[in-house]
């Protein structure tokens, strides 16, 4: 149970460390563009088309990264749904306590996750 659980709490942590990359990419494009924009008028063209192409390329990356995220959780689920159900009911209600609190930390990375995109 704790591999399982180490293994699934890493890669919330990977998901969110990797959410939070692209949402500090895309601030730094933002002030990329801020910069260009006082310095080369004329040349602002090409580059808010490359930034607009970079831009939906991060977000492509980061709808990728949160599909694979529902992906591997629901695989995760179905793991330990299977495993639960093999364990005597004592232990059962234990692991659905540890499963209730882990699912809480998750939404709560998300929430703080989404604040961090959404102050970028």
């Amino acid at each position: 149970m704790d591999l399982a659980r180490l293994a699934k709490d890493s890669f919330y942590v990977t998901v969110g460390f990797g959410v939070l990359a692209v949402n500090r990419a895309q601030a730094a494009r933002q002030d990329l563009q801020k910069a260009l924009d006082s310095q080369f008028g004329d040349a602002r063209v090409t580059v808010d088309e490359r930034l607009k192409v970079l831009e939906e390329r991060l977000e492509t990356l980061s709808d990728q990264l949160e599909s694979a995220y529902d992906t591997f959780e629901q695989r995760v689920e179905k793991v330990l749904d299977e495993f639960e159900d093999r364990m005597p009911e004592s232990a059962r209600e234990f692991v659905r306590s540890a499963r209730s609190a882990a699912k809480e930390a998750t939404g709560t990375l998300r929430e703080l996750v989404g604040r961090e995109g959404r102050a970028a």
